[in-house]
């Protein structure tokens, strides 16, 4: 009862790392990480984790539970970017939420709608930053000849874009003149009828 009681007031879950997600660089490719919940206590440990950025991670398992006196380990995928830079401007972070259910509760709670209800005074919250860095040879890497190729390839798609919308136009054009011919005809076919 004890451990019920400890895990209540919010000294339940061990996380590593505790404060922080490191993703290191180049971010043009997923990058996975391992995030282990461990369990100290003799009762089970539901988790729920949410992230800032749901689009930019994959996250597996994002919610469970932990059995007594074992460790979950949850992998978190950074998604690609194909923007060199913008890793500089992530403001990205993760929740875990965790709780411990009374007999009582278990029996009466679905364990899917726990987090909805529950009042949140019962979950013990933890918040993790995620710190992104690039190794030393990716950033001398990242050249202005780097940027210059790639805005290149952005240039040269922008313009069979423009080549593509152009040639839309033409056939777009074309039916217009196809379906006023049509309406013509039909026109004259009714001022002949009987």
């Amino acid at each position: 009862m004890t451990n019920l009681i400890e895990a209540q007031s919010g000294v339940n879950l061990i996380i590593d790392p505790s404060a922080e997600l490191r993703f290191r660089g180049p971010f043009n490719q997923p990058i996975t990480n391992n995030l282990k919940l461990t369990n100290p206590l003799d009762e089970m440990i539901w988790f729920k984790i949410k992230t800032s950025e749901a689009k930019r991670y994959c996250v597996r398992p994002n919610s469970g539970k932990v059995h007594p006196r074992e460790t979950v380990v949850v992998k978190i995928s950074l998604q690609p970017s194909p923007y060199i830079d913008a890793y500089k401007n992530w403001k990205h972070k993760f929740m875990i939420q965790c709780v411990v259910l009374s007999e009582v509760e278990k029996n009466f709670v679905d364990v899917m709608d726990i987090w909805k209800e529950l009042p949140a005074d019962r979950f013990m919250n933890t918040k993790l930053n995620c710190v992104f860095e690039l190794p030393a040879e990716a950033e001398k890497k990242i050249s202005n000849v780097e940027l210059f190729d790639h805005s290149e390839i952005l240039a040269n798609e922008i313009r069979e874009l423009r080549e593509e919308n152009l040639n839309h136009f033409f056939d777009n054009r074309e039916l217009q003149i196809y379906l006023d011919f049509i309406r013509e005809s039909c026109l004259v076919i009714n001022s002949y009828s009987f």
